[in-house]
This record gives C-alpha cells, sequence and structure tokens, in this order.
C-alpha cells in the first residue's frame, strides 16, 4: 500500500502554504537560498494565518510571498554559522605553553646576566680548561672558601620530573633541569663551550679529595634559585678542581668534542 500524505484545503480548495513547504522538506525556521544567481539568502519567520503567505526575512528586512514562488524560485540549505566573538573577559595570555616558554625566556636571560657578570667573570678567568687528551680544570689563583663560584649557562631544559638531574632552576612554578651544553672544537683549537658543563664534567665520590660542590642560591631580584658550583675548601694556584658528587646522584655527562673541520668534510662530501 502507497503512503498517503494528508494535507490542508483552503476555502478555494487550495493547499495550505504550511503543507506546500512540508512535502518539499521545509518548514518554519529553515533558510533558503534565491536560485535567481542573486545568492540572496532568507529565513522563513512564520505563515500568515489571514493571507496564507510565508513571511520571509532577509537582510533585515521582512516581507511576504506565496508558498508556491519559494518552491519554484528558493532552494533549502544548511543555516548559516553565526559569527562567535570572544567576551570581554577574554584572556590571550591564559595559555599554559605560553607560560612555559615565558619562564624558559625569563630563566634564560637570569643565567645570561649572571655568566656575564662581572664577579662571575673573574672566577671563569682564573681557570685553565684542558681539552686533551684529559679533561682538567686548574685554578691559576687563591680563592677562600666559598668565594669561587661559578653559574650554569645552557639552553637546553628538562621539566625536572623527566629527567635525573643533578643541575636545576626552579621558581614558584615551574623546576626545570639544566642539561650539559656540547664542547666544540675547531681546527685552530678555540672551541664553543659553557664553562659550567666543563668543570661539572670532573666530578668524585669522594668528598676529602673534592674541593667543589653545589649548592642552591637565590637570583637576586627574582623567584628563582639555581643550581651552582662553588669552592667547599680554599684553593691556591694550581690546585686541580673536583666537583663532589654522592654516588646515587652521579650522571654520566656527554660532551661529545666535534671537530670543525670534519663536520665541514663530511658536510661536502654529501
Amino acid at each position: 500500500m502507497c503512503g498517503v500524505r494528508l494535507v490542508t484545503l483552503d476555502n478555494l480548495g487550495n493547499v495550505v502554504a504550511k503543507d506546500v513547504l512540508r512535502t518539499h522538506g521545509i518548514s518554519v525556521g529553515d533558510f533558503i537560498k534565491s536560485k535567481s544567481g542573486s545568492n540572496t539568502i532568507a529565513k522563513i519567520e512564520s505563515i500568515d494565518a489571514r493571507t496564507d503567505k510565508v513571511i520571509l526575512a532577509s537582510g533585515g528586512r521582512s516581507g511576504a510571498i506565496s508558498a508556491s514562488a519559494i518552491v519554484e524560485q528558493w532552494d533549502k540549505i544548511p543555516a548559516p554559522v553565526e559569527p562567535k566573538t570572544m567576551g570581554e573577559d577574554r584572556d590571550v595570555y591564559q595559555s599554559a605553553q605560553f607560560w612555559t616558554a615565558s619562564a624558559r625566556a625569563h630563566l634564560l636571560v637570569l643565567l645570561e646576566a649572571m655568566h656575564t657578570a662581572q664577579s662571575h667573570q673573574k672566577c671563569v678567568d682564573a681557570v685553565k680548561f684542558q681539552l686533551k687528551p684529559t679533561k682538567e680544570n686548574t685554578v691559576t689563583a687563591a680563592f677562600r672558601p666559598h668565594q669561587f663560584k661559578i653559574v650554569p649557562l645552557t639552553h637546553k631544559m628538562s621539566v625536572i620530573d623527566e629527567v635525573n638531574a643533578n643541575f636545576w632552576a626552579s621558581d614558584t612554578y615551574y623546576k626545570y633541569g639544566l642539561l650539559p651544553f656540547t664542547t666544540i672544537i675547531d681546527k685552530s683549537g678555540d672551541c664553543l663551550f659553557y664553562p659550567f658543563w666543563h668543570i661539572a664534567a670532573c666530578t668524585t665520590t669522594d668528598s676529602a679529595q673534592a674541593n667543589l660542590g653545589l649548592k642552591i642560591e637565590k637570583v637576586t631580584g627574582s623567584h628563582w634559585t639555581i643550581t651552582v658550583i662553588h669552592n667547599t675548601k680554599a684553593l691556591k694556584a694550581g690546585d686541580k678542581l673536583m666537583l663532589y658528587l654522592p654516588k646515587k646522584q652521579q650522571v654520566k655527562q656527554n660532551f661529545e668534542e666535534i671537530q670543525f673541520e670534519k663536520r665541514r668534510r663530511t658536510t661536502k662530501g654529501r
């Protein structure tokens, strides 16, 4: 048996507008688009009970049209997506990634300032760094206990929970493990390295043999605290620097020495 759809007729025997639209899948509240090519879009607001005309709203204006005209001259379309704007209480800086990057940037600025400070440079200048055949660090001047201090500088950081870090920096919300910076040596003997990591590579588990230790120090004028290397004993010119790290804290330091000339030849041969 074929399906039967009942419709309502007006006094003249014509199908009422509501049923005309319904037979074409259109109802009040739907959006329609003109077939004339004008790209006019309208919304079916209602059907006038007195005239049985369909009331359309478009571009802030409204008008009446017959249901048959809609079926012949318009197509039903999906509802347009309404523009969505941010509220007045918006805050574009509440991203966790933004705050993490901001904290790292702030820390780098602080470390660089400490690294270039005159007092720090005085300590660095008093160390003779030997790269080969073995890594050694020898002081060329005398220092009273805790007078010699070396601060870390590196762009390599990791969340403290993800690394067994001996060296770290933290503030109220963040704690980063500071990771070693690779030593790079070119053919002429010039090198790119950070003194802290070269000194930190020479460690011992014997506290009696060591003359350096780790200390947590607050950075002046900030909420950050960082790990620094300082002398736990008096130093005299010619002393070899040796950092004390308890056995449970021993972490393999990977200081690769990459020769620029070898890299140049490798790259050139590709």
